[in-house]
């Protein structure tokens, strides 16, 4: 026999042992695949979080063997979708209402109120006008105050709440350019497409290009409380128990006062 056909006899021989290999690095690939899939953990959470959540998913996907995937919307908005079916394993509103709305119609494992924030009224640094008290922004040469939509979205709900106890809903309305979440509402601000605006404390932080002029109470706004909703669901691990109570360990609490947020404590 020949070099040539000695090769070849082997191949035909080995070929069996070649399939079974490569049958068993691709069950391997697919196991690892699954594992993956099984700590993918949907968090749908309001808009005003998008650079907390990062920093804290960032933090703890380092240190836990766990992808997170984050949905940033308006409460609203990610109220419905819930509602209407979408995989969900946390939700973080930032009002009850919406909480509420959804915990009353889904599963709920477990809840805590122990995040909240303050509204704003802030402005452009280089803006020539400087309300100190909502009744300034009456001021005829205030032409547009951004507002976020106060039919659903929280920071336009509370932001309506504030002026209808000033009296000056009714007489501000012709002025206000809506946003569709709180980002939305304070890019009109920082574009100079409203001389003035609501938003959160912690929204304005983020900003370079803003300052505070007014920061309503509790008294005028309400009180503003992010909701934290562990809803069941048949994809349920323990990996999304453990991140929902991380959410409220010192260590996450800790980047959630550094970007301005409130910690109540009841």
């Amino acid at each position: 026999m020949n070099i040539k056909a000695a090769f070849r006899q082997i191949y035909v021989q080995t070929k069996g042992i070649r399939l079974l290999l490569i049958m068993s690095i691709y069950l391997c690939c697919g196991c690892v695949d699954a594992n993956k899939k099984s700590n993918n953990l949907m968090v749908f959470a309001a808009s005003s979080l998008t650079d907390v959540l990062n920093e804290i998913k960032a933090d703890y996907e380092e240190e836990y063997d766990t992808d997170i995937t984050i949905n940033f919307a308006g409460s609203s908005t990610l109220a419905r979708q819930i509602l209407y079916g979408a995989n969900a394993d946390i939700f973080i509103s930032a009002n009850k209402a919406w909480a509420h709305e959804v915990a009353q119609k889904k599963a709920i494992l477990k809840r805590n109120n122990i995040l909240g924030n303050q509204l704003a009224v802030i402005a452009r640094l280089d803006s020539v006008y400087k309300p100190s008290k909502l009744k300034d922004l009456l001021n005829p040469k205030i032409q547009h105050i951004a507002i976020a939509d106060p039919q659903g979205v929280p920071a336009g709900v509370y932001a309506k709440k504030a002026l209808m106890s000033h009296g000056l809903w009714q007489q501000l309305q012709h002025k206000f350019i809506i946003g569709s979440d709180v980002r939305h509402t304070m890019a009109y601000i920082e574009n100079g497409g409203a001389q003035a605006g609501f938003v959160y404390v912690t929204d304005q932080l983020i900003s370079n290009s803003t300052n505070i002029l007014i920061t309503l109470g509790s008294s005028s706004s309400g009180i503003i409380e992010y909701p934290m909703l562990l809803l069941k669901n048949s994809n349920q691990n323990s990996d999304t128990t453990l991140f929902f109570d991380y959410l409220v360990s010192d260590e996450a609490l800790q980047v959630f006062r550094k970007h301005g947020f409130i910690i109540h404590t009841h």
